[in-house]
């Protein structure tokens, strides 16, 4: 269940929205750029709210902390680890890389199934259907912005540089 849930919340963070984690009892470790870490348990935190481009852990007591995203090099939950490097976006599917200049991949896509790339303001830019396990796009001519992957149900986004 918190598998199902955490996914369902970076599907909402990949749309841009904030969101907020809710669970019990479950390790939260963030290894920040510099290689600093900083561990506590979601019994120690009254909410983790997800925004677009910060994340502020607002702890039962004391003050809250706001974390640039950038800053972040790794974030876990329990067993679950965001880096940053890929997305998850279903259970067996990843979107990798999320900042890309040539190519973006899906991976773990049943076959049959159709991906597709959109722009922010929401323009159908190209659409795969999968006919194995690895979907790949090549985004190097399109222009530097934030693009949306959708796949089934799911959506995860991507940095065009």
């Amino acid at each position: 269940m918190r598998k199902k849930f955490l996914l369902l919340l970076l599907s909402f963070v990949a749309a841009g929205a904030t969101a907020t984690l809710r669970a019990q009892d479950t390790k939260v470790k963030v290894i920040y750029a510099d290689r600093t870490t900083k561990e506590t348990t979601t019994d120690d935190i009254e909410r983790i709210e997800i925004g677009s481009s910060t994340i502020t852990i607002v702890p039962t007591a004391g003050a809250e902390e706001t974390i640039s995203m950038a800053d972040i090099d790794v974030i876990s939950f329990g067993s679950f680890v965001y880096d940053g490097i890929s997305t998850v976006i279903a259970s067996d599917m990843k979107v990798w890389p999320t900042v890309a200049k040539e190519t973006v991949s899906v991976s773990g896509v049943p076959d049959g199934t159709d991906v597709t790339v959109f722009g922010t303001g929401g323009a159908r830019i190209a659409t795969q259907t999968s006919g194995g396990d690895t979907v790949t796009f090549n985004v190097s001519s399109l222009p530097q912005g934030v693009y949306l992957i959708k796949v089934g149900g799911y959506t995860s986004k991507f940095i065009k540089k």
